[in-house]
């Protein structure tokens, strides 16, 4: 039982390497797509502010960091929703760096030839070589940008991966068998300790997302922590407003208590 995340440059095969591994596996596959579709009915962003946040995020995000932590808080949970249960692979942006510390799951970085890439371009969007080039590197660089600012990280950053998979002389097959020989390996079958890790990023993401999303909690600056299962939250200065934030919390039978 594992969860895979795929991480790749635009048109460098990431979808047909995750159906790939969906078919030899029998894993679910979970797009970009699919993630955008949960945060929005679970939190209430609209598809154009996700989309904008998500592409363009240093102008569209406030500097104070609060726009941030929001869609950080919002798309870690929903994510952890959706990766419910293990055997998945998930294709989108980030997925590794919203799953910090869980053995099972299985990061992937894929790169491919930039010619391939081109040529993959023009065959789906029905552009000239001059266009797919441009669409690569504008794309690309909005994507290293986001996860810079959003995560602190450099996406193409190799300790980032526990494979890193070069199509220059490698077949996307050869790439998902390497990938299905990874996930049977010992170093990254669930076990107690990372189904208790995965399972306390949702409760944690999940509450401060609520909490950062409802109206009447958005102005608080609050920590959340989990142990044993139940949330404990941190950093409420004005006490009567404990039982708006305990409700908020709340929502989807969740314990949580409050803590000075």
């Amino acid at each position: 039982m594992a969860i895979i995340t795929i991480s790749r440059g635009t048109f460098a095969g990431g979808e047909r390497l995750t159906e790939l591994l969906g078919q030899r596996l029998g894993y679910r596959t979970i797009s970009r797509e699919t993630l955008y579709a949960r945060v929005q009915e679970d939190y209430g962003i609209t598809e154009d502010e996700l989309v904008q946040i998500m592409t363009w995020a240093p102008s569209r995000l406030d500097a104070t960091g609060d726009g941030r932590r929001r869609l950080f808080a919002s798309i870690q949970a929903a994510l952890c929703e959706l990766l419910r249960g293990d055997d998945v692979v998930y294709h989108g942006q980030a997925g590794h760096l919203l799953l910090p510390g869980v053995r099972h799951v299985v990061r992937v970085r894929l790169i491919a030839p930039r010619v391939k890439r081109i040529e993959m371009a023009m065959e789906r969007e029905g552009i000239n070589p001059q266009q797919a080039s441009v669409k690569i590197d504008q794309v690309d660089a909005e994507r290293a940008r986001w996860t810079e600012f959003v995560f602190g990280a450099n996406w193409a950053d190799p300790s980032l991966y526990d494979l890193l998979l070069n199509l220059e002389r490698m077949s996307l097959d050869s790439a998902a068998e390497m990938v299905c020989r990874a996930v049977a390996l010992p170093d990254f079958q669930t076990n107690d300790e990372s189904r208790a890790r995965m399972n306390a990023l949702s409760i944690k993401s999940g509450v401060l997302a609520r909490l950062l999303n409802d109206p009447a909690t958005a102005d608080l600056d609050l920590k959340v922590e989990v142990d044993g299962g139940e949330a404990t939250i941190y950093g409420l200065t004005d006490q009567r407003r404990a039982a708006q934030v305990l409700e908020v919390a709340r929502r989807g039978g969740q314990n949580a208590r409050i803590e000075p």
